[in-house]
């Protein structure tokens, strides 16, 4: 994929709110728009992407001019005008109030946080960008999106707060491993880094977004352990559509007529 040329017109169709009678808004930001459009690519691994669709490259245009004019906020004297934010020019002109610039800000961010994720979720179009080590990092858990972290009781929450809760979501994502098996977790990942997820991975799938939701929430025990009771009467139903998991240790545990816990297993049960 090749960078893309982003002029005032394009930088101000993408940040409404920079749009004013000079250009001097735009001169601020453009030192900061080539830094954050080289960093993108190299934390999303963009070049190896042959063939965008214009929205995607919409998107990418979009995720650098806000991110260049959020990076640029903090060191700039913005004044609101009648068409926007501009810089102040004159001494005789009173800089709008912190609490405007700051709403800014944030609201850029957040703007930046939710198309980085629309780029990744399209992305997985790619086949040479979803076979890549940097997808495979970026979809190696369920809550791959700030938006997953908004859908269990946390309406604040963007990508760039995730990493807070990180911990919690690798551990909830570990007790489901222990449950089912790295083999089902793995195909489930996979399926949806590729963008291929069958009828029945989708309903396993928001399960487990349930269960991972429960256990980041601090949701009664009882009720997480109904929630794994639900995930592995579905895989019970639907097993012929998971023969991987079928086939795995994990399962053959659960369904031995005479397995019982021993210390050397990776694996134990109670109740379930």
């Amino acid at each position: 994929m090749n960078r893309i040329d982003i002029t005032q017109e394009v930088f101000e169709k993408c940040c409404y709110s920079a749009t004013n009678c000079d250009n001097h808004v735009f001169e601020a930001v453009a030192p900061q728009i080539e830094s954050v459009q080289e960093e993108l690519f190299r934390t999303l691994g963009l070049d190896v992407v042959k063939e965008p669709s214009p929205i995607e490259v919409r998107n990418i245009t979009t995720a650098v001019c806000v991110k260049a004019y959020a990076d640029t906020i903090p060191h700039l004297d913005l004044v609101l005008t009648g068409s926007g934010f501009g810089v102040v020019s004159t001494e005789n002109i009173t800089p709008a109030s912190s609490e405007r610039v700051n709403r800014l800000h944030k609201k850029l961010l957040d703007v930046y946080d939710d198309v980085f994720d629309t780029i990744l979720s399209q992305l997985r179009n790619h086949r040479e960008w979803y076979d890549s080590d940097i997808a495979k990092e970026f979809f190696s858990t369920f809550f791959w999106s700030g938006e997953y972290f908004r859908r269990s009781a946390f309406p604040e929450i963007y990508r760039r707060d995730c990493a807070k809760y990180r911990p919690l979501v690798t551990m909830a994502e570990a007790k489901i491993r222990n449950i089912v098996g790295d083999e089902l977790v793995d195909e489930l990942l996979t399926a949806i880094r590729q963008n291929n997820i069958s009828s029945h991975q989708t309903q396993v799938i928001h399960i487990i977004h349930g269960i991972i939701s429960a256990e980041i929430t601090d949701t009664h025990s009882a009720d997480i352990r109904q929630l794994l009771q639900t995930l592995l009467r579905f895989l019970d139903i639907t097993i012929d559509s998971f023969p991987t998991y079928k086939a795995s240790s994990a399962y053959q545990a659960r369904k031995g007529d005479r397995y019982e816990n021993k210390k050397e297993d990776g694996v134990f049960f109670w109740g379930i």
